[in-house]
């Protein structure tokens, strides 16, 4: 089986839980589904092989073994190659350049996911919060399509590295790079990426890679940093919201979309405004009723249904492509202001 992920699955299938505990006080606990956490916590447990651990250290305990030796090597084994393979990207299509080291100002980790439509694929990361809990509080990031965001990293550094003496042939030389080796450099070169929606905070390691020790194949095969001069740069970005997906862009960049109509939002408001007639109208009663016409969720209706109740320069400039960037479906996930005023500043239109 060689992965946690598919014994997780397996023991989910045969409907294996946890063992069952009950206090003194009646209280019972267990008795769910095994988490990846749990068969880690006991795939990594030193005490069935008969020994303890204290300060990081294994020592033989007083009581004996449940775990044959060689059983144990083979399973710490397979994790230690898994680790590998993860830090490499060997085992996914496509590698992901900030895999282990995007995070947001919280302290979340993002997680590279890949995901297919017909035969276009799609690489995003996703904040841990939503892949754990399923959704976090509003106006936090909850992912981002990697392309582009992996390209404003590369941008922002390479602008920033031209102050160095040697950076114009070392960019140089990068550029001549096959795809892979490029990913490897840049891949020593970063050590971590922090990101909020108006700023990217990026922390470099040059040593070994600005003297081009990196054209060493071998160097840093366990996925090993060398440690150095860290530099951090702090680089205002762009990030909108357009037709349901994410464009990034670095601050001072040409915004390449301006002045463009955003159909999926032109649709949503067309449909919210039909939405809204039937109900004063009185060809469906409720909300709830709405959303049965329409096989729909109640919040997806809800949702839509707040662009009605925008003021009528906001509608203008929707329909004439000029709308904000802020202006996009994702703020109405939650109830906007009603007051027009108070809209305008809420998206970031200019006062009239």
């Amino acid at each position: 089986m060689r992965s946690v992920s598919a014994l997780v699955k397996e023991l989910r299938q045969t409907g294996m839980v946890t063992k069952v505990y009950r206090s003194r006080a009646g209280r019972t606990s267990g008795g769910r589904p095994f988490s990846r956490g749990h068969l880690y916590h006991l795939l990594h447990n030193w005490v069935y092989r008969g020994e303890i651990v204290h300060c990081q250290e294994a020592y033989p305990g007083n009581h004996a073994a449940i775990i044959d030796d060689a059983v144990w090597q083979r399973t710490q084994a397979v994790f230690t190659a898994n680790h590998q393979a993860w830090y490499r990207n060997d085992r996914v299509r496509t590698a992901f350049l900030l895999k282990g080291i995007l995070f947001d100002t919280q302290g979340n980790r993002f997680s590279p996911v890949q995901g297919r439509k017909g035969p276009r694929a799609y690489r995003y990361y996703v904040n841990q919060v939503v892949l754990q809990f399923g959704d976090m509080p509003p106006r936090q990031i909850r992912r981002m399509p990697a392309e582009p965001l992996e390209q404003a990293v590369i941008n922002a550094v390479m602008e920033a590295l031209k102050e160095e003496d040697d950076a114009p042939d070392w960019i140089s030389q990068v550029k001549e790079l096959n795809a892979l080796d490029q990913h490897r450099v840049w891949q020593q070169l970063l050590t971590r990426v922090e990101v909020t929606a108006d700023r990217l905070r990026i922390t470099l390691n040059p040593t070994g890679v600005m003297d081009q020790d990196w054209v060493n194949p071998e160097q840093d095969a366990e996925g090993e940093r060398k440690e150095g001069h860290v530099r951090i740069l702090d680089v205002p970005w762009v990030m909108t919201w357009r037709g349901g997906r994410t464009e990034l862009r670095l601050e001072g960049a040409p915004d390449q979309t301006k002045s463009q109509l955003n159909e999926g939002l032109v649709a949503a408001m067309v449909k919210a405004f039909q939405w809204r007639d039937d109900l004063l109208a009185g060809r469906v009663a409720t909300i709830k009723a709405l959303a049965q016409r329409e096989g729909l969720a109640r919040s997806y209706v809800m949702r839509l249904l707040r662009l009605s109740f925008l003021a009528p320069d906001l509608i203008e400039a929707i329909l004439n492509g000029r709308q904000p960037p802020a202006l996009t479906l994702e703020p109405f996930r939650r109830p906007i202001p009603l007051e027009w005023t108070m809209q305008r500043k809420f998206f970031g239109s200019p006062a009239l």
